[in-house]
């Protein structure tokens, strides 16, 4: 899965930039007052993280990563806080879920897994397995016109493993035993790709594009792999037409020698209105946008029109906060007076539930939410 990006008025992939000024590394600190959590509540399915942080730079060297954990309904669990970096996100597993702070990445709840990364490198792509066996961070720990990203596959049960990678990541899909990266080579173009096997026992290799798969084909602004769920991962080439992109996509699986066999090849295409204020990949391949007039849309996988499920009234791309989801109902929130509302893509026009907004997380200009987690 793409690092759950979210795309404002033109396409962007990776998001980060320079490294501010450092501050002293620190061990996250929890307050569970509001109500009497457990380690068991970081891995409940339903519950929701909202992780707060720097979202705008430059930010200053006080800055902190902030975690409120809330029940399905609305009701605030518990909040972790430690040091702060780049566009905080959590990774949640069956085990508990993986908080990124700026010198580690940290697993709050049945383990407590942990590992140490380059300070203020920013997480650039993630996503976790449905089933919750585990995640993988993408690391940018590049200097200056030096590439370097690591892939980090944090595990359910704290264990964890990192891998160098030898390409310029832009695409990642994460499946129960398996996660694919796809890049380009450091010193070549977007459409000279390359790919990358993760697998949950810690091995990492690169692989071969499967038979018939075009690796110099023109690049186009949607992933270049998802999973489908059940083992069944798509690899995509597309082709752009104004505002359609016509994707082909080899739905494979892993094979026992770490090879992708073909179990089908089809057809799709993805359409993005001119007019359009937001745009999200969902899970299992679709595509989810919302124009400047509130109206929302899915690109599902056929060659349908983008699919309208409904209006917000009043919306401003300002207020849009990205989710990673779990399970089969994709969401959004939306930051209105003071309040967070979570909101499905599928039937956007009232919230499923709704959280207060911590203005006290936030203590310069820089802050805010960068996104929430769904529990899976």
């Amino acid at each position: 899965m793409r690092a759950a990006t979210t795309i404002k008025a033109v396409f962007t992939f990776a998001v980060f930039s320079g490294i501010p000024a450092l501050l002293a590394g620190c061990s996250p600190t929890q307050d569970a007052s509001p109500t009497a959590s457990t380690a068991q509540d970081w891995s409940e399915s339903g519950n929701y993280i909202v992780s707060y942080g720097p979202v705008l730079e430059p930010f200053g060297n006080n800055s902190s990563n902030s975690y409120y954990l809330y029940e399905p309904k609305g009701q605030e669990i518990a909040h972790v806080q430690g040091s702060g970096s780049w566009t905080p996100v959590a990774l949640p597993t069956n085990g508990g879920s993986y908080l990124y702070f700026a010198d580690s990445i940290q697993q709050q709840g049945l383990y407590n897994g942990s590992v140490e990364i380059q300070d203020y490198a920013p997480i650039t792509y993630f996503g976790f397995s449905p089933e919750g066996s585990m995640a993988v961070a993408i690391v940018n720990s590049s200097q200056s016109a030096k590439f370097a990203h690591q892939a980090i596959v944090l595990k359910e049960d704290g264990t964890n493993s990192t891998h160098d990678l030898p390409l310029v990541p832009h695409s990642l899909a994460v499946g129960e035993k398996h996660a694919i990266v796809i890049g380009y080579t450091p010193t070549g173009t977007a459409s000279d790709r390359r790919m990358f096997l993760l697998d949950a026992e810690g091995d990492g290799r690169e692989i071969t594009f499967p038979d018939g798969y075009e690796v110099n084909s023109p690049d186009f602004k949607y992933p270049h792999v998802n999973y489908l769920g059940d083992g069944l991962f798509e690899i995509l080439q597309g082709r752009v037409e104004g505002n359609r992109t016509f994707l082909t996509a080899f739905e494979v699986r892993v094979s026992g020698d770490d090879t992708l066999d073909i179990e089908q090849v089809t057809e799709h295409v993805m359409t993005l209105h001119e007019d359009f204020a937001v745009t999200r990949t969902l899970p299992r391949g679709e595509n989810g946008f919302i124009d400047r007039e509130g109206r929302v849309f899915i690109n599902r996988r056929d060659s349908a029109d983008p699919e309208l499920t409904g209006t917000i009234e009043g919306f401003s791309e300002k207020q849009f906060i990205p989710m990673n989801s779990a399970g089969f109902d994709p969401k959004f929130a939306l930051e209105k007076g003071g309040k967070i509302e979570v909101r499905s893509w599928n039937a956007p026009e009232k919230p499923l539930t709704i959280f207060d907004y911590h203005s006290e997380a936030c203590k310069d200009s820089s802050c805010g939410v960068s996104s929430i987690s769904e529990v899976g």
